[in-house]
């Protein structure tokens, strides 16, 4: 058996739990005082209990719940069978309400400072891309996007280099 649990209910907390107790065995003294009591008697039970608001969990409830149909469905019920009055609200009004959030169109929105430092981070990103690729495409060294032309123009400097050895040597006669 769970701890706060008696008979078939589990109750939030331990107040709760020692009170259906307590319920629970004045059930038990009175179920064994009935087994020989006579309608009219119980009839007295019923409305005692109902008047001094006797039961007040739903062991005790369960137990009253019982009792009124012993009497409704007996014949010589001497008077009207009273429903069971609850003693307990199972709606408060100090619950909070919650409420829906009023849809924003947008045009007055205020923006969070993560969202600006993002937009700011995001904007700072976008213009070192975009300086990378103006100094890629505009310096002299090798890379990526002019690596032909570098190699290109670095054979013809030495084809250059090389008729103009060439031609020297002729001219001194080799």
């Amino acid at each position: 058996m769970k701890k706060n649990q008696v008979g078939d209910y589990l109750f939030q907390n331990s107040e709760d739990a020692l009170l259906a107790e307590k319920e629970a065995e004045k059930v038990m003294r009175l179920e064994e005082k009935m087994k020989d009591a006579d309608i009219e008697l119980l009839y007295r039970l019923y409305n005692k209990s109902l008047e001094k608001h006797t039961f007040k969990t739903p062991v005790g409830y369960d137990f009253m719940k019982r009792l009124k149909y012993i009497l409704e469905s007996n014949n010589e019920t001497p008077g009207e069978v009273l429903p069971v009055v609850l003693e307990q609200n199972f709606f408060s009004k100090e619950q909070p309400v919650v409420e829906e959030k009023e849809k924003d169109t947008g045009s007055h929105q205020e923006k969070s400072p993560l969202f600006i430092w993002s937009l700011v981070t995001n904007i700072v990103l976008l213009i070192l891309v975009i300086v990378m690729f103006w100094i890629v495409s505009t310096g002299d060294n090798p890379n990526v996007i002019n690596y032909e032309n570098a190699v290109i123009n670095k054979y013809a400097e030495w084809e250059q280099e090389l008729s103009e050895r060439e031609s020297l040597l002729r001219e001194a006669g080799y």
